[in-house]
């Protein structure tokens, strides 16, 4: 074998492993990385609004028919309890509680509804956008404060105590707060000025606030997910036409977008084992309505 035709074969082989696939769609060029499946959706017309995984890998979400878990396939759905006008949840890192919002107050219960309570649910003050911190001992939230005309991030306790503000703005409006695994950093996605959603991340204290993603440049990014490792962020962005859903590193490099399925995709979220991502689709491959869809490593 001559090393011309070797260096052939290298070439050729390594072309077949290679990580990104471009082709057209829709008269738009895309790069989309391979080593992720096609999309696999998992439920259909139910209007899902948020979703997250369980530490053992099952899902908890929210549709119209309450707060609802089932397996990673979509098997074995059931609603553990409804509760008017809910729009986000989030279970805690043990399983023992979950935490709601209905884009105006703040409420935490047992997974079967019981024990139910508000937790956060000022005059005046719009609380939402909640996540129990990777070690469960606090919350992260938003607010927007109506007679301020202030936005904030913060964290209080699981049982309301100790609220603390980590970020405020007379003129940024911030959404989707997510500790990091290791507990020290917090990503967000904000806009406001005229500007897009763009992608930040800060210090756990709210300091050193630094963008991820492109402000100056008018392309949406919004609701990043830390991987189990902290080593990579899973977003939404606009970048090539419609949302679709990227990765990048925790520094902003390496962005490389993973799926394009016609319609939207927003709210990815990691598997506790880093082999998945869930995430909602709105109108996708001509169906009404927001489902959840997988894709897993191949």
């Amino acid at each position: 074998m001559t090393k011309k035709l070797l260096f052939t074969l290298v070439f050729l082989s390594l072309a077949l492993v290679v990580s990104v696939l471009v082709f057209n769609y829709g008269g738009l060029t895309k790069s989309v990385e391979v080593v992720w499946s096609e999309p696999v959706q998992i439920t259909k017309g139910i209007e899902v609004n948020s979703v997250q995984f369980f530490i053992d890998g099952r899902l908890l979400f929210v549709s119209n028919d309450g707060i609802l878990m089932a397996n990673a396939d979509g098997t074995d759905m059931r609603t553990l309890f409804y509760y008017e006008g809910v729009r986000r949840a989030n279970i805690s890192p043990d399983g023992e509680k979950i935490v709601f919002d209905n884009d105006f107050d703040i409420f935490i219960a047992n997974p079967d509804g019981s024990e139910l309570e508000p937790i956060a649910n000022g005059l005046d003050i719009f609380e939402f956008a909640v996540s129990f911190t990777p070690d469960g001992k606090a919350i992260t939230f938003v607010t927007i404060d109506d007679v301020k005309s202030t936005y904030g991030i913060w964290k209080m306790d699981p049982d309301g105590g100790n609220k603390i503000n980590l970020i405020l703005s007379n003129d940024l409006i911030f959404r989707h707060p997510r500790q990091s695994p290791d507990g020290r950093r917090i990503s967000y996605f904000s806009t406001g000025k005229g500007k897009k959603p763009n992608i930040w991340v800060m210090d756990k204290n709210g300091k050193n606030s630094v963008t991820l993603t492109n402000p100056d440049v008018d392309v949406a990014s919004r609701q990043a997910s830390w991987s189990p490792d902290g080593k990579k962020l899973v977003y939404s962005s606009k970048k090539s036409g419609d949302f679709d859903i990227w990765t990048m590193d925790t520094d902003g490099g390496n962005k490389t977008q993973v799926t394009s399925v016609p319609g939207d995709e927003t709210k990815p979220v990691w598997s506790p084992n880093g082999k998945s991502i869930t995430f909602i689709c709105s109108n996708c491959r001509d169906t009404a309505g927001s489902d959840l869809y997988i894709i897993s490593r191949k």
